[in-house]
């Protein structure tokens, strides 16, 4: 999973083990339901497609350090996350259904985009992607692009912001990568 929410790279426990990687260090993973300590493990390198992210002998010498958690929390084998994805263009087509990752030096500078083209120029703040020029009914607010999420979220600050048009919002509890539960409201 491409996800443009995580800082880190992780990668399924089990794949890690079946692959053969070499165990890392032990590391404290901050996520949406609280923090929690996970072992890493060594990735000598990513690709996605024709597009090598991570090869540890050119770049970094020993690859990766990857959290390891359970696939079942993580929704797939791993998570490509925002360490690896540093200088890369992501561009999502929805109409297409199709994702390409590429250097960004690699992108064309005159680019074209169509009606309904949807353009988000993004920066890397306190390690995450944030929009800088998102709106709610005319207030500014700082977005996080979370291409791994399921479901659009806020914090309590959103929530005093948009106030009672929450009024009909319901329980739900939401399954965090490191296996916490939060609970929450939808609306």
């Amino acid at each position: 999973i491409v996800d443009t929410g995580a800082e880190r790279t992780v990668i399924a426990r089990d794949l890690a083990t079946a692959l053969g990687l070499a165990p890392g260090k032990r590391v404290r993973i901050s996520a949406m339901a609280g923090s929690t300590g996970a072992g890493t493990f060594v990735l000598p390198e990513i690709s996605i497609g024709a597009e090598t992210l991570v090869e540890g002998a050119r770049l970094r010498g020993s690859g990766i350090e990857a959290p390891a958690l359970l696939a079942g929390n993580l929704g797939g084998q791993g998570l490509v996350g925002i360490d690896t994805l540093q200088g890369r263009a992501v561009t999502i087509d929805f109409a297409a259904r199709t994702m390409t990752v590429v250097p960004a030096t690699k992108r064309t500078k005159r680019e074209v985009f169509g009606p309904g083209d949807i353009v988000v120029r993004a920066r890397n703040r306190a390690g995450q992607l944030v929009v800088t020029d998102a709106s709610y009914e005319g207030h500014k607010v700082r977005v996080v692009i979370d291409t791994g999420a399921v479901v659009s979220m806020g914090n309590l600050a959103l929530r005093r912001l948009v106030g009672d048009d929450l009024a009909q919002a319901q329980p739900m509890t939401l399954l965090s990568v490191t296996g916490g539960k939060l609970e929450t409201q939808f609306g």
